[in-house]
This record gives C-alpha cells, sequence and structure tokens, in this order.
C-alpha cells in the first residue's frame, strides 16, 4: 500500500518535470520567409536560454544577434537557430524585384558542341564564337565565346540602352559590386562576397546607343591585358555584326 502511495506522488512530478522541459525548449513561430535584396525581417523565437543565429550562406542573407535578417543576393540559405539544447532552421528565400532578361549559360569549360545541345543551333557563328537572336524583349542577343580548345569562357548579353536605371538594380541583385577591380567596364560585379574567393566577373559598358554590353568571365584575379580585351571585343564585333 505504501508503495501504491508513492508511485501516485512521484507520477505527477515526473509529468510536471517533463512538461517543463518542453516549456523552456527552443521555439519557432515561422520556419521561412520569402524577402527581396535588402529587405529585413525579424525571426520569432523564443527560449529560457539565449538564442544563438548564424547564416548557412551570406551571399543570400545575414542575420544579426538578435535574429534580424537582412536579405542578400537572390537565392535560397538557412538562419541556424540554437539556444544549447535544441536546433532549429529558418528558410530565406530571396526573389529579385527585378527580372530584366534571362541570364546566359555560365558553364565555363563546357563544349561547344555540348552548348549547342542544349541551346540549338545557333543564328550566327564564327571560329570564336556562337550567337542567337530574339533571346529576350529586353535583351535581344546572346553570345558565347570560346577558347581554342573550344571550350567556353565568356558569354555576352546585349541589353538595350532603354533599360540603364534597370541593369543596375538586375546585376546588383544578384552579384557584388567589385569596387576594388580595375576594368574596363563602367559597371563590374562578381559572384563573391571576398573578391579572393570569386570565380566570375560580370562587367557592363556601353556597346553602342542602342546597347549595353554584359560580360560574363571566369575570374582570374588578374587585370586581363589590353591586347586580350581587344582580341574579345573584336571577337564579339565580329558575332554581333
Amino acid at each position: 500500500m505504501k508503495k501504491l502511495l508513492l508511485l501516485l506522488f512521484v507520477l505527477p512530478l515526473i509529468f510536471v518535470s517533463c512538461g517543463s522541459d518542453d516549456d523552456n525548449s527552443l521555439s519557432l513561430k515561422e520556419a521561412e520567409k520569402t524577402l527581396k535584396y535588402g529587405n529585413t525581417y525579424q525571426i520569432n523565437a523564443s527560449s529560457d536560454n539565449k538564442i544563438t543565429y548564424t547564416s548557412e550562406n551570406e551571399y543570400h542573407a545575414t542575420v544579426s544577434e538578435s535574429g534580424l535578417i537582412t536579405a542578400g543576393r537572390i537565392g535560397e540559405t538557412n538562419i541556424l537557430l540554437t539556444d544549447g539544447n535544441d536546433t532549429k532552421e529558418f528558410k530565406v528565400t530571396v526573389n529579385p524585384e527585378s527580372n530584366l532578361y534571362p541570364e546566359p549559360n555560365v558553364e565555363f569549360g563546357i563544349s561547344k558542341s555540348d552548348l549547342i545541345k542544349k541551346l540549338g543551333t545557333p543564328d550566327y557563328q564564327t571560329s570564336e564564337g556562337i550567337r542567337y537572336d530574339n533571346y529576350s524583349s529586353n535583351a535581344p542577343q546572346v553570345a558565347y565565346l570560346f577558347d581554342s580548345s573550344d571550350k567556353l569562357e565568356t558569354s555576352v548579353t546585349m541589353v538595350k540602352t532603354a533599360y540603364s536605371s534597370e541593369l543596375g538594380t538586375f546585376l546588383g541583385e544578384r552579384y557584388v559590386y567589385g569596387t576594388s577591380i580595375e576594368e574596363d567596364y563602367t559597371l563590374i560585379f562578381i559572384n563573391n562576397l571576398k573578391l579572393e574567393n570569386a570565380t566570375m566577373m560580370i562587367g557592363a559598358s556601353l556597346y553602342n546607343t542602342s546597347y549595353w554590353m554584359t560580360i560574363y568571365t571566369t575570374y582570374t584575379h588578374q587585370k586581363s591585358s589590353s591586347a586580350k580585351q581587344a582580341t574579345m571585343l573584336q571577337s564579339i564585333n565580329e558575332l554581333m555584326k
């Protein structure tokens, strides 16, 4: 009888203890959010312990010590929350404000024949590259330049100057402005927050009164020689005849 009474007394304490642990666990009101570049959002999370926030990829989103998210370049990443006992993920999707044109293929190193298999028969080609017309309403032409081994090394889009102001927004939502790169372009962007980790450079300059020329190419951390840039421009001119 005494054992039964003791059991009846202990069981409620066990349940109360378990309920208390659940109340102290990390809770998250929402688990995902879609934002635009530069937007902020405060994560709504609670715990009896201090919560630590970490971004898996700061290229797409950063987060403050208090859980305030700032959207970066378009794409997806997770914000990791931990209170020392529990860990949760908060998914961040960054969508663009501008969809000025579909970006060209940038599989640098792909062969010309394999690229043509993907994109179809080009409208025009030279020994250095291929061109497609009617690419999009805002960027009518796209071209691809290949090295001496017929491997893709540069992609080019021709964007109408009527969209000059939007072009900066379009590129800025996707890439990081490369202020420390000295190249012969009006606008220069890279595909990483840190210059030393960048693998691609995007340069934009006026081609003529009708078009901006946006060039996507591998970034080698070395300034291209004037002769190489002149050769590339000549190849582009040949393709855009």
